[in-house]
């Protein structure tokens, strides 16, 4: 699976298909996207705890598989000995596989939800430097 930007021997990445809905993930990755992460980890944890919502709806499920997500790419970052406290977490989401049900249990559905997700975390770069380039 390629990723959606150009990967950087500064960047640290991860990616992995998950049984979660695309549209419920979409939603929850919107909100996190372009963020720091720590804030994006404390504002899923929130949602996870219900202390907060988007939209008035807890997705729990898809924030308990990008927490894992998020988790796995923070390792890869401190294995490239980088300190993802000081990174930019972005998080895409597309369509996965398309999987059908057996012929047991096919009153629950013929087909299975399948998210692919993928996370970077990239260094924040401050404007002065680039200006100074």
């Amino acid at each position: 699976m390629k990723y959606s930007m150009k990967i950087e021997k500064d960047m640290a990445c991860a990616w992995g298909t998950f049984p979660i809905s695309y549209k419920h993930a979409l939603v929850v990755a919107r909100k996190i996207n372009r963020k720091r992460l720590p804030i994006a980890k404390k504002f899923l944890d929130a949602i996870v705890a219900k202390k907060m919502s988007i939209n008035g709806k807890y997705y729990t499920n898809a924030c308990k598989k990008i927490i894992n997500l998020i988790k796995n790419v923070e390792t890869n970052a401190t294995a490239k000995n980088l300190d993802p406290l000081e990174m930019m977490l972005f998080i895409s989401v597309n369509k996965g596989p398309t999987m059908y049900r057996s012929r047991r249990k096919r009153e629950y559905g013929l087909r299975l939800r399948r998210t692919n997700m993928q996370a970077i975390l990239k260094p924040i770069k401050s404007e002065k430097n680039k200006s100074d380039q």
